[in-house]
């Protein structure tokens, strides 16, 4: 099954001092692009980040629900971010039923 995974930034870093934030970006963000990085190259993934903003997309390939809910907590930034997931349809299944649609429709059912 394939999901559009979008993630998006929360205001984590409000108030935080530089080298507290130098820390953040050293212990979950930087890991967790780098993990997105292999993922990609792996071919797991397919995605990238919004340009001037703090979130990004991706499209990841999974067997169920499940198995994405057991992938995405290993990012590190996971608890920091809002994640919006959209399961996709393929577009095989799509083109089926548009054409079983229009062939009942043309039959006048």
């Amino acid at each position: 099954m394939r999901y559009l995974v979008i993630g998006k930034a929360t205001n984590f870093m409000a108030g935080m001092q530089p080298p507290q934030v130098a820390q953040m970006l050293d212990t979950l963000v930087l890991p967790s692009l780098e993990m997105l990085e292999k993922w990609e190259r792996e071919g797991r993934i397919h995605g990238g980040i919004f340009a001037g903003r703090r979130a990004h997309c991706m499209i990841i390939e999974a067997a169920s629900n499940d198995e994405l809910n057991e992938l995405l907590p290993t990012l590190p930034f996971w608890g920091i971010m809002e994640w919006k997931i959209t399961p996709l349809a393929a577009y095989e299944g799509t083109v089926k039923r548009t054409r079983e649609m229009s062939q009942r429709l043309k039959g006048g059912l």
